[in-house]
């Protein structure tokens, strides 16, 4: 930190009583909104009938600033200038971005595995699962001595930040209007979850960035395309195809992992089909025969519409989690990040939403793409 950041840095002790009071007009804001939090802080109560400029007056009461009863509107820009009326805004707007965050439904997170890197460098980070290493059992007594054991080849992961911006009016304030502390807050944080889930399945598109061999994920010579024929209904033999190429695997030496599918990964236009196909403990045939359906209620299945974007009949068999596709996180953080200003030509608070993120496709032998393109698969 330099001389002049020092400089502006402020720092507030807070006594037991500012303190509490914060807790409890946060709180109360929250109550008004229907978000009741899940610890309710003693005597938050008594302030959830204020409106935000009754509330706005009382943030001045509490540091002894007195304003004219009968002045409507000058509370509200005084308080944000000379009170905790701005955080506890940016705290209701907070709590209700990680609201919206969290109950965000994405697809992703059911397939994915995660990681946490310190910084915005391009890092190289460990697979949690090597699938290149070739580390043999030895007998210890024929070499009389331990051989280490060699780590796997690491790949780079790089975050990067995604920011959005919106703003609490002074009108919006005076009117009372929580829809910009609560819903809006709300729709931001579903947005980021969407962010996620967009970055997440680019990793699909022809365009995605290319592997550390300088080709694709999915490509002929990392043998992780099977073929579909005319649809991509899902069938038995197709099914299979695609497990025996995820299964058949092997690492730099030639050594098989065998490693096992644990999701089917569908776009949205297979729904119909591949539900029908896994819930049949029977195969019909036009000769009348039903021999059994070996996949039936086999495995997780995922439907994602962003997929039909871009072939609405290929799907994908995917292995663990953590040796596919990465979602990494900077410094741990998983929920997004809000901070707030005084904006003094509007008299409002302007908000920012933050999250740091990158996501990584660790190795091509976890997953496996089934299409119809046979271009793809020569």
């Amino acid at each position: 930190m330099t001389e002049d950041e020092r400089s502006n840095v402020r720092v507030e002790v807070l006594n037991d009583d500012d303190e509490n009071f914060r807790k409890r007009a946060a709180d109360s804001l929250l109550i008004r909104a229907g978000w009741k939090p899940s610890e309710v802080t003693p005597g938050a109560e008594e302030f959830a009938g204020y409106s935000l400029k009754e509330l706005a007056r009382e943030c001045l009461r509490q540091k002894g600033i007195k304003v004219p009863v009968n002045n409507l509107t000058e509370p509200v820009s005084r308080a944000l200038s000379s009170t905790d009326f701005p955080f506890l805004l940016t705290e209701t707007a907070r709590q209700s971005l990680v609201k919206g965050f969290q109950e965000e439904k994405e697809t992703y997170s059911q397939w994915t595995g995660e990681m946490s890197v310190p910084d915005f460098k391009s890092r190289i980070i460990d697979v949690d699962v090597d699938i290149d290493n070739d580390n043999e059992m030895y007998d210890f007594n024929k070499f009389e001595e331990y051989r280490s054991i060699k780590m796997g080849k690491p790949v780079e992961a790089k975050i990067s930040p995604y920011c959005w911006e919106f703003q609490i009016s002074r009108q919006s304030i005076i009117n009372d209007e929580l829809f910009f502390l609560t819903t809006k807050p709300s729709m931001e944080g579903a947005k980021v979850k969407n962010k996620i889930a967009d970055v997440v399945y680019d990793i699909f598109k022809p365009s995605a960035p290319l592997m550390d061999d300088g080709k694709s994920l999915f490509h002929p010579d990392h043998n992780n395309i099977s073929a579909l024929g005319a649809n991509g209904n899902p069938t038995v033999d197709k099914i299979s195809a695609a497990r025996h190429l995820l299964i058949f695997q092997t690492n730099q030496t030639g050594r098989r992992l065998n490693i096992q599918p644990r999701v089917y990964l569908f776009p949205d236009n297979l729904y119909a089909a591949a539900e029908t196909f896994f819930k049949s403990d029977k195969l019909g045939s036009p000769s009348g025969s039903n021999a059994p359906n070996i996949y039936f209620n086999s495995l997780f299945r995922v439907y994602e519409p962003r997929l039909d974007d871009i072939s609405p009949n290929t799907f994908y068999l995917v292995g663990p989690k953590d040796m596919g596709v990465m979602v990494v996180y900077l410094a741990g953080n998983k929920t997004p990040f809000l901070e707030s200003r005084k904006d003094f030509k509007t008299d409002g608070l302007d908000l920012k939403v933050r999250f740091d993120f990158g996501v990584k496709a660790v190795s091509w032998r976890a997953m496996v793409k089934a299409t119809t393109a046979l271009e793809e698969i020569i």
